[in-house]
């Protein structure tokens, strides 16, 4: 290479590294919950929670992971959940497609109406062999909207939740986040 060329190529290596230092890097934060056998994707690391709420059958506990995300600018959600509770009265196994279909029924209106929202969209989803339900609740006068999917996976309730602004849903940090969760056990 002649002493022009090599001057070239350094120059146009210099300014390629210089504007690749300003890419805003795009990493999400894996949480892998080893206890529940799942894993999903966060925009940052969120915290980790857990809540005792009484059910039909007694106190079950909410074992979730929470980001809040409402005072980062440019995220296009509110927030971002999700949970895993082991409840003992469920065994996915053994429910037949009616009784499966009446627990997102009742499940689905519990989180309307524990809202006072409106429920927008409700439609099947699959995740590997297991059917759940995704959904969109309107709640603040639909200022707000929750897009939530829930799985039955033998004896837990997966649920994996966004609330974002209601000209801001649906979104693509919504979709990744929903689309990382996959089962590990």
């Amino acid at each position: 290479m002649n002493a022009s060329r090599t001057s070239t190529f350094i120059l146009s290596a210099i300014c390629l590294t210089l504007c690749l230092g300003f890419i805003k890097a795009d990493k999400w934060i894996t949480i892998q919950s080893k206890k529940f056998g799942y894993q999903v994707d966060f925009p940052k690391k969120p915290t980790e929670q857990s809540q005792d709420v009484d059910s039909e059958v007694g106190k079950v506990k909410l074992n979730m992971y929470i980001y809040d995300a409402s005072e980062v600018a440019g995220d296009e959600n509110l927030l971002y959940m999700s949970n895993c509770t082991q409840h003992p009265a469920i065994d996915a196994n053994a429910l037949d497609s009616a009784q499966l279909a009446d627990f997102f029924d009742r499940t689905v209106g519990g989180v309307a109406k524990g809202v006072n929202g409106e429920l927008l969209s409700q439609k099947k989803i699959m995740l590997d062999k297991h059917e759940g339900r995704e959904i969109t609740v309107g709640y603040e006068e639909n200022k707000n909207t929750i897009t939530m999917r829930l799985f039955v996976v033998d004896n837990k309730i997966f649920m994996l939740q966004a609330i974002a602004a209601t000209d801001k849903s649906p979104n693509k940090s919504a979709t990744r986040f929903f689309d990382s969760f996959k089962l590990t056990k």
